[in-house]
């Protein structure tokens, strides 16, 4: 629930078309059986368009085997080929593609930058930054090897690199609010949550309704211990996606906190009998007792059960809080940071409450 995405956004980046692989496409030689060839790419291509991959895949797979195809072109609708497939969720077929396009023209960006995003996509994270490395090399201006360059690196801890991918990602499009939400996340996880809190207002100006900016926003003015302008955003956030409890649960700690407004202004009820966070709600609400929490929090696989588990103390801490009991929610504070996904917000807002209480504001 709290925690940044990376592996998505290289999903995310993976399946969208670089504008370097439509060229290609285009400049496709006619020294061969030429009509055929353009015929059975221009078709899958359309199908692509339309979101008929496998219509696409019939298209190409027809163009691969036209005779004596020469190697750059059939690197080219491996390529092609290769990105219907990912859509399709054929993630090993495409990786062969991906393979083949570049044994067969290893000049061409795109296809190093589909295979490094495809296996950061599987978490086979060094070969990925390797392959986005030489997208990057041959094409500096691929804004979106940029962007999946840094979240490789936020995967390997490389935060730095990664800071600067995503620097480079803005310099070639500035107006990007995805890559200013993504910067903003990773101030977060470095604990700058003022830069961050710069990079999500950016957001906002370009997209005043953007929900996660929101969201983000609201978490790192709470990190500021700026209570009442947090609640303001994670109301606005609530507002714009509903069916979404996370900013409601927010909102409530935070109207909590300020002592401005209502927490029950944003209504959450019919969340409280959910998997997660429903029991974050009825801790809130007094109807579930501390261990209840950290049992149900617990009882998970290892990886969701570490997030979930600093979710709970995170917001138990909260409760300590409000309750004027800073000795008990230290406690718990310290078992997130020692313990807590250092990408999750409740990692991240830990470190804030415990640098907070240690300068006794």
């Amino acid at each position: 629930m709290l925690r940044y995405p990376t592996c998505a956004l290289v999903l995310l980046l993976l399946l969208s078309a670089t504008p370097a692989a439509g060229q290609q496409a285009a400049g496709i030689r006619k020294s061969f059986d030429a009509d055929l060839l353009q015929e059975e790419l221009g078709a899958g291509q359309e199908a692509m368009r339309e979101g008929d991959d496998e219509t696409a895949v019939d298209h190409l797979t027809r163009a691969l085997q036209i005779a004596d195809l020469p190697p750059p072109e059939r690197a080219q609708v491996h390529n092609l080929r290769g990105r219907a497939l990912l859509r399709l969720g054929r993630q090993d077929k495409a990786m062969l593609d991906f393979h083949r396009a570049i044994r067969l023209d290893a000049t061409v960006p795109d296809s190093w930058y589909q295979r490094g995003a495809l296996r950061a996509r599987l978490g086979d994270l060094e070969p990925a930054l390797k392959d986005l490395s030489e997208a990057l090399r041959l094409d500096p201006g691929l804004e979106p090897g940029h962007r999946a360059q840094a979240a490789v690196l936020v995967e390997l801890g490389r935060l730095d690199e990664a800071l600067a991918a995503v620097d480079a990602a803005l310099g070639l499009d500035g107006n990007n609010p995805e890559t200013h939400l993504e910067r903003g996340r990773l101030h977060l996880i470095i604990g700058e949550p003022w830069e961050a809190f710069r990079d999500f207002t950016r957001v906002l100006q370009i997209d005043p309704d953007h929900p996660e900016a929101l969201l983000d926003r609201g978490r790192a003015t709470f990190f500021l211990s700026k209570f009442a302008a947090a609640a303001a955003d994670f109301r606005a956030a609530w507002e714009r996606r509903p069916e979404d409890p996370e900013s409601g649960l927010w909102f409530r700690v935070a109207a909590l906190r300020s002592g401005v407004g209502d927490p029950a202004e944003v209504d959450l009820d019919a969340d409280e009998d959910s998997d997660w966070p429903g029991p974050i709600l009825a801790l809130l609400d007094g109807r579930l007792k501390d261990q209840e929490l950290l049992d149900l929090a617990g009882d998970r696989d290892p990886a969701p059960a570490s997030l979930r588990l600093a979710e709970a103390h995170f917001f138990l801490a909260q409760r300590d809080l409000i309750a004027g009991q800073p000795d008990l929610a230290e406690t718990r504070l310290r078992r997130i940071l020692q313990d807590g996904p250092k990408d999750s917000a409740a990692f991240q807002g830990a470190r804030a409450e415990l640098a907070r209480l240690a300068a006794g504001s």
